[in-house]
């Protein structure tokens, strides 16, 4: 297993940062619903929102970062050449 070591933020005034592990481990699990689309759905949600929650632990900069480099993961996947006319 890999493992990634990643700075959490400093502490602010009285509000202590927590340290946080995330572990990803298991394989999605199939969805065995009558409404599996939605069942799916609220799966991803609820995964997405556990990552957020863990990520306020990170500096400011970091963060910013991270979603900067996700987006830009996310567009090279559906980039499509301009058509050329004439």
């Amino acid at each position: 297993m890999r493992t990634v070591c990643i700075y959490k933020a400093q502490t602010s005034g009285d509000q202590p940062i927590e340290s946080v592990m995330i572990s990803v481990e298991n394989p999605f699990p199939r969805i065995r619903e009558a409404d599996w689309l939605e069942g799916t759905t609220r799966l991803f949600d609820a995964q997405a929102a556990a990552i957020v929650d863990a990520l306020h632990s990170l500096p400011g900069g970091t963060l910013d970062r991270v979603f900067v480099k996700l987006l830009a993961e996310k567009v090279s996947q559906h980039i499509v050449p301009w058509e050329k006319r004439g």
